[in-house]
């Protein structure tokens, strides 16, 4: 009974053929099998979310919204304004700026156009619209406050920048952004990293890193069914590993909008709060696409898993139940009575009729019914 049980959930779908549970070495494979599609998952999401960032210009229309005056540093367990930090790295050594002078730089729209142009540069370098990889200039920077702020800060701070102050800029910020040209240079500017990041950032990689889950499905169900193992927890599994990061990227990105926008309680990105929701606006709509393709399979594996634990529970319910006693047998009907006289035996009828006839002219014995004697002739 107990094996003619396992063979019959065996056969039930999801249940392996054996009527065993799955043995360690498919419990090693599920989960590193979960663990490459959570990989290929949160790939898939950075490159999506990589390339509707550069292609929309998010990053640079969302520092146009951003207040750098109200930006904060902590270093050394000190917190300043941005402008004060600037001023203490390096306009310190100016004869004519002042801690004020930097601060009210920092506030107007010109540095955000400053910098929105790089990102807008280095977005289209990222995406493959252009080959030069843009570089900052700290000439450039001088030019800013020399020529196209002169005249409005001089009037708001009564400072007018000096050739002096151009050299003093030009000394202090020459090395931090050479090397920032040069670090960005090695890490996205040539060899692998080149090649890797520009190509995730294209549409040709956004397709490349979405087919890889495809490929982990595919190579998931066949180990499944190679294995037998149970179909319903495979799909389940595989749902759940794409799912989860994209469901952690939208719960981080909407906690962060709340403690940013609403309730303010990070004083540190108060500065980026009207900037923050168009940043974010590419990841949040790139992990609801991931997220439902990754619920759609989780649904059909738990959809599965529950039709096949009511076919089982269905099946040790009916083992369980004892059998129907079989039905009596119908009594066979009796025959109708019909009276009948009974024949006349032999003995009655040669009891009844006589045996030998006499004849009445000789007395000779003849056969009953002869019409003449057989001795004399006459007449019976």
């Amino acid at each position: 009974m107990a094996k003619a049980k396992k063979e019959k959930i065996s056969s039930e779908p999801g249940g392996t053929r054996s009527g065993k549970k799955p043995g360690g070495g498919a419990v090693i494979g599920s989960v590193l099998l979960f663990i490459l599609t959570c990989i290929l998952g949160i790939l898939f999401l950075c490159s999506m979310t990589m390339h509707t960032a550069l292609t929309q210009g998010s990053l640079s229309k969302a520092l146009s919204k951003v207040d750098l005056s109200q930006a904060e540093i902590t270093e050394n367990g000190k917190t300043q304004k941005l402008g004060t930090w600037i001023y203490d790295w390096y306009l310190w050594d100016a004869p004519n700026l002042s801690q004020e002078y930097a601060e009210t730089v920092m506030a107007q729209p010109e540095v955000n156009e400053f910098f929105c142009d790089y990102l807008h540069e280095l977005s289209a370098y990222l995406n493959k619209k252009t080959d030069t990889l843009p570089e900052l200039d700290v000439n450039d920077i001088a030019d800013l406050m020399q020529v196209d702020l002169a005249t409005r800060m001089q009037k708001e701070t009564g400072v007018t920048f000096a050739e002096a102050d151009r050299q003093s800029i030009q000394w202090s910020m020459g090395d931090d952004i050479a090397y920032w040209n040069e670090n960005l240079q090695e890490k996205i500017g040539s060899g692998f990293g080149k090649f890797f990041v520009r190509f995730s950032c294209t549409m040709s990689g956004v397709i490349t890193f979405g087919v890889y889950p495809v490929v982990c499905f595919i190579l998931w169900l066949f180990l499944a069914i190679k294995g037998h193992w149970r179909k319903g927890r495979f799909l389940t599994g595989y749902g759940c590993a794409v799912t989860i990061p994209s469901l952690l990227v939208l719960a981080v990105s909407g906690i962060l909008l709340l403690l940013v926008n609403v309730f303010d309680v990070i004083p540190a990105l108060s500065f980026a709060a009207d900037g923050l929701p168009t940043l974010l606006l590419p990841a949040v709509w790139s992990s609801l696409t991931v997220a439902l393709c990754g619920m759609i399979v989780a649904s059909i594996g738990i959809c599965t898993n529950a039709v096949v634990k009511a076919k089982r529970k269905k099946a040790e319910i009916a083992e369980m139940q004892p059998a129907a006693p079989a039905a009596a047998a119908e009594p066979e009907p009796t025959p109708e009575f019909v009276y009948t006289e009974a024949p006349e035996t032999k003995a009655e009828t040669s009891a009844s009729e006589p045996t030998v006839q006499l004849c009445p002219h000789c007395g000779a014995q003849n056969e009953p019914g002869s019409k003449f004697c057989g001795s004399c002739g006459q007449a019976m």
